[in-house]
C-alpha cells in the first residue's frame, strides 16, 4: 500500500511493524515567521503513518481517513532540523473506526502524545 499523498504533503519516509520515520526539515512544515513545527504538521505525519500500519493488516480496507483528533499535544517546541520518529499502535475498534494511540519523538526524546480516530473503507 502506498499513500496517496504526494511531495510536499507526503510526510512518512519509511514504516516499519508498529512505527513509521517521519523526517520533517523546514520549508512548507513549518509556518511563515518561525521555525518550529506547528501541531497540525504533526498530526498529519501521525495519521499518515497509522493509515500505513492500518492497511497493512491483512484484509484490510485500502481506504483509510482521518475521522478525528482526541488529543494533539507536544511538551516542547520542535525545532528545524530535527528527525521526528512516530510510533503508532491501534488501542481499540468499533467496525470501521479505528482508535489509535501515537507517540512522537524528536532526536530520541518524547515530545508528543496523539490519540486519533481513523475510518476504514469508503
Amino acid at each position: 500500500m502506498t499513500l496517496p499523498h504526494q511531495y510536499p504533503f507526503r510526510l512518512v519516509d519509511r514504516a516499519g511493524e508498529r512505527r513509521a520515520i517521519v523526517r520533517l526539515s523546514g520549508g512548507a512544515y513549518w509556518q511563515r515567521q518561525t521555525d518550529l513545527l506547528q501541531v497540525p504538521w504533526l498530526v498529519e505525519a501521525a495519521a499518515q503513518a497509522a493509515g500505513l500500519l492500518l492497511v497493512g493488516d491483512a484484509g484490510a480496507e485500502p481506504t483509510v481517513r482521518l475521522a478525528g483528533i482526541e488529543t494533539a499535544s507536544l511538551s516542547r517546541p520542535i525545532g528545524g532540523g530535527e528527525s521526528i520518529e512516530i510510533e503508532a499502535r491501534v488501542a481499540g475498534r468499533l467496525g470501521r473506526l479505528v482508535r489509535v494511540e501515537a507517540r512522537a519523538s524528536a532526536d530520541g526524546e518524547s515530545v508528543g502524545r496523539l490519540v486519533l480516530t481513523l475510518m476504514q473503507g469508503g
